[in-house]
């Protein structure tokens, strides 16, 4: 799906931007120049990357949770 429509760019590029490390619209704006001309698509935009970003937040704590229950033995 198209997000920022003045530039084509769709919602798989902004993912990909914010998992390498776009963590607001200003870089997304720098790399991708998404909400940098009439702006519709900044609040859609800024959505999906906190989504990313949430994302990254929860697997990393049931990571390390997962890390923590294999490093205490199993009573016999």
């Amino acid at each position: 799906m198209y997000v920022c429509l003045c530039h084509a760019v769709k919602e798989a590029e902004i993912k990909a931007a914010a998992k390498r490390g776009c963590g607001d619209l200003e870089a997304l704006g720098k790399t991708l120049r998404v909400g940098t001309r009439c702006g519709i698509c900044r609040c859609e935009a800024q959505s999906i990357i906190d989504a990313v970003h949430q994302h990254r937040c929860d697997n990393v704590h049931v990571l390390d949770f997962a890390a923590k229950d294999m490093a205490t033995p199993v009573p016999a």
